[in-house]
């Protein structure tokens, strides 16, 4: 091809409105990331992640300022080793993967890439485009967020506790462990919401999952099961250690000021406490939390009661 050509070609490139860049190496050179040359960028490129040719001459100055965390970096080599064996293997032109890119200006941004295994319009070149997924990938994160979550409270709904709850019992099962779950109840939640409105038990609902979720853990699960029942999953086999934890939910929840217009008011709840057994399957041991905390309803409420197991 004539320089001209090239030119033309480059030309091109620049009016695509997805980022491209082009990369230049002969055959035994495809594992050395420095042999491989920046010949390229368009302008959709330089708005998007902006390294300049002058910053990103080969592949490897490139990797380093694209992905500066090195386990990352050399995650994403292994597996365009992979991806690209395996386009060859199917004979497709192009290998894809979405990666997580750090711009020039600082941000991190997530693309779709495709790079060619094969060079179709140059010997020895080949195009990477970038689709900026981005906005795109919050979204779905955000709708994956909301199909798991109580929209009122932000703690999680019944499905997800129910396969968090069936995760559980698999681990327990694969390194012989154990978790404790708990069903929590507002007391006397109803006359709150015929006193005072539901506006004002929905305050209420927000503001006990603030306190419950704040004695938990990362690896803990609070989920709104109906109405005014909350249902603790915390991955602690000892349930001396989980009853401290959950009481001093219990208690802050006894010691809050609830404040409605002019009014203030107390709450208090009862919990159910159970721990997983070996056998166990998600309708027993939800089971089992539900029944001990019936139990502590009825000698009055206002009580953390462990099940006959879990004494």
């Amino acid at each position: 091809m004539a320089n001209s050509d090239l030119q033309s070609f480059y030309s091109f490139l620049d009016h695509l409105p997805i980022a491209a860049l082009v990369i230049s190496f002969e055959d035994h050179q495809a594992a050395d990331l420095s042999a491989q040359k920046i010949c390229h960028v368009n302008f959709k490129y330089l708005e998007l992640i902006g390294y300049p040719l002058s910053a990103t001459p080969d592949s490897a100055s490139w990797m380093e300022l694209a992905y500066p965390e090195p386990e990352y970096r050399q995650e994403l080599i292994n597996r365009w080793k992979v991806e690209s064996a395996a386009a060859m293997q199917r004979d497709d032109v192009t290998a894809k993967a979405v990666v997580k890119i750090s711009c020039s200006d600082g941000r991190e941004r997530f693309f779709e890439v495709f790079s060619e295994v094969r060079s179709t319009i140059l010997p020895n070149h080949y195009i990477i485009s970038f689709i900026d997924i981005t906005d795109m990938k919050a979204e779905i994160e955000g709708l994956k967020r909301q199909s798991v979550m109580d929209q009122l409270t932000g703690a999680h709904n019944q499905y997800h506790l129910l396969q968090r709850v069936e995760h559980e019992i698999e681990r327990a099962l694969s390194i012989d462990s154990c978790f404790t779950l708990m069903m929590v109840d507002l007391d006397f939640f109803k006359t709150v919401n015929d006193r005072y409105g539901h506006e004002c038990g929905d305050q209420v609902l927000i503001a006990c999952a603030k306190i419950i979720r704040s004695v938990l853990s990362p690896v803990d699960c609070l989920a709104r099961w109906n109405g005014a029942d909350f249902v603790v999953l915390m991955r602690e086999d000892n349930p001396g250690v989980a009853r401290q934890v959950i009481q001093k939910a219990w208690q802050e929840i006894r010691a809050h000021t609830f404040m409605w217009q002019d009014d203030t008011f107390a709450m208090t709840a009862t919990i159910g406490l159970t721990t997983y057994q070996s056998g166990d399957n998600t309708d027993q041991v939800l089971g089992r939390a539900d029944l001990a905390l019936k139990r502590g309803k009825q000698v009055g409420g206002d009580f953390v009661f462990m099940d006959d197991f879990t004494e």
